[in-house]
């Protein structure tokens, strides 16, 4: 049974997810409101540990992110079916699908596969697995 402390952590949870979605889509990603300090974020191929490694790998998209805004070219991620348990006070692990949608097309599908935790109170992302089920192209 779901306590109503596990649901207020849950929609906590939900609401970092979205800061890292729109904040990501717009090209605006504040790092260290998203990500714990000794973050691990691993997107196919390569692996980015810590703030300032993940801080760059979202430095170096934003150039191409805001020129595809101004072009109306923007891509969009959509999360989907979300999968999170609180496994203690300040832990917690979860599983969402996503898609990233490029002027109506699916270009990408997959999963971020995370484990999150309390930083200060608040939750951060504190390892991310991007998992790619589908790549295309536009």
């Amino acid at each position: 049974m779901t306590t109503d402390t596990e649901t207020a952590e849950v929609t906590e949870i939900r609401r970092l997810q979205a800061r890292y979605t729109l904040t990501s889509d717009q090209a605006e990603m504040v790092v260290e409101e998203v990500f714990a300090p000794d973050v691990r974020f691993e997107v196919p191929g390569t692996i980015f540990s810590g703030l300032e490694e993940v801080g760059a790998f979202f430095e170096a998209r934003k150039a191409a992110k805001l020129a595809d805004i101004a072009a109306s070219r923007e891509a969009r991620h959509q999360l989907t079916t979300t999968g999170i348990d609180i496994t203690g006070p300040d832990s917690a692990t979860g599983n969402t699908y996503f898609l990233l949608v490029r002027l109506g097309h699916i270009i990408q599908m997959g999963s971020y596969l995370d484990r999150y935790r309390k930083v200060d109170g608040q939750w951060r992302i504190a390892y991310r697995n991007v998992v790619l089920h589908y790549m295309g192209g536009l």
